[in-house]
């Protein structure tokens, strides 16, 4: 299933190109617009044109679809956009306690150089979200997802609590180790490029192509 979905969210980021550079012919055409349905709602968002698909996998309650530079590979990758969505999930859990939990699942692999910094609160198209910066600054020992002891993976996360289902989107990076409390340029730089993905758009999933209706 999850492959048709890839399939489709391939085919808007191609044919999405034209209708920017129709509406908007004074924008440089430095980035495609994709647009994904996952679960109740579709997502709209900016995806740089040096960027490609990488992977994408489903079950019947999460999704998860990665973006990586195209002069990266996947196994190995510098730097990363994810969207994540999880299907019906508890209104009464905020996007904050989201963001607590993913930093607390980071601090079980990396007890002594978590980084946790709280951007705060932001309604997002008209849903509730959660900013922060979140990661690991030295890794204490290899981990499964190919991250090697010394190394470190900080993330700009935005949770949103969506009408049904909660979504995450992140942008990450991985490099050489730093002391938790002085993030390098690399590290600001890659979190400041989360701009270039935004605005993340929700849409009804019976939103034509290139349209988005609530």
């Amino acid at each position: 299933m999850f492959k048709k979905i890839t399939l489709a969210v391939l085919i808007f980021i191609t044919s999405t190109v034209n209708i920017f550079a129709a509406d908007e012919p004074a924008q440089p055409q430095n980035f495609v617009v994709a647009e994904i349905p996952i679960f109740s709602q579709k997502l709209r968002f900016k995806l740089p044109t040096d960027w490609q698909h990488a992977h994408t996998s489903q079950n019947d309650k999460s999704y998860l679809i990665e973006f990586i530079p195209k002069d990266e590979d996947i196994k190995n990758w510098k730097n990363l956009f994810s969207v994540q969505g999880f299907k019906d999930f508890n209104p009464a859990v905020s996007p904050e306690d989201i963001a607590n939990n993913v930093a607390n699942n980071f601090a079980k692999d990396c007890p002594q150089n978590t980084v946790y910094i709280k951007i705060g609160e932001q309604v997002l198209n008209g849903h509730d979200a959660f900013m922060a910066i979140i990661g690991c600054s030295v890794m204490p020992q290899d981990h499964a997802t190919n991250l090697k002891k010394g190394m470190s993976e900080i993330s700009y996360y935005v949770f949103i609590k969506g009408q049904q289902d909660l979504y995450f989107t992140q942008k990450s990076i991985r490099s050489a180790g730093f002391p938790s409390e002085n993030l390098p340029d690399s590290v600001k730089k890659s979190t400041e490029e989360m701009k270039n993905f935004f605005p993340i758009e929700f849409c009804s999933l019976e939103s034509a192509q290139g349209r988005c209706e609530k």
